[in-house]
């Protein structure tokens, strides 16, 4: 069924794939701002450049190989699965380029997995809710206070993913993430 919606695409657009292609290659000339990564090695600490940058870049990716050893052993329901999972959204988004803010919506998926676990530990929905009161007033503060014309200003792709990426390793290292208590 998805070779015939394929070929249909072909029949009723030729030219769509060709295009598509076009706009890849032509991406980088009009995104403005790079990955959280390019964000703090080119803008805000520009003195370390591409090379820094292309060593968090591998030293990111090489500690997600090292967490996918785990994948082939486990359940897909399993909270250490899905903690993985979580990784992989987050470490993708930290070190692709970024048009807009919009893109860290896939980041939903572990926050909503790291909120869940938390609310099941002792005092964890009070944390919960303070997160959330929180997180509301400075996103938005944040984003209020460095808007400059219709452009998001580069600060406002780093508090996301750079803090659940340093939650979820915390939560990791600790076995909160990665038990086995499905």
């Amino acid at each position: 069924m998805t070779a015939v919606l394929f070929a249909l695409s072909f029949l009723f657009l030729p030219t769509w794939f060709t295009s598509f292609v076009q706009q890849v290659v032509y991406y980088p000339a009009y995104t403005v701002t790079g990955s959280p990564l390019w964000v703090i090695t080119s803008y805000y600490f520009s003195w370390l450049g591409k090379p820094v940058e292309y060593l968090l870049i591998a030293g990111l990716l090489l500690y997600l190989f090292w967490r996918w050893r785990w994948l082939p052993k486990l359940s897909p329901a399993s909270n250490h699965f899905l903690f993985i999972i979580g990784l992989t959204l987050i470490i993708t988004n930290i070190i692709i380029v970024r048009t807009a803010t919009t893109n860290y919506l896939i980041m939903y998926i572990p926050l909503f997995m790291v909120l869940h676990i938390l609310s099941q530990q002792r005092h964890g929905n009070v944390w919960v809710a303070l997160f959330y009161g929180l997180s509301i007033l400075f996103t938005w503060a944040l984003f209020l206070a460095t808007i400059e014309g219709d452009q998001e200003h580069p600060i406002t792709f780093l508090p996301l993913p750079l803090g659940l990426l340093l939650v979820m390793i915390w939560l990791g290292s600790r076995g909160i993430l990665t038990a086995q208590r499905d």
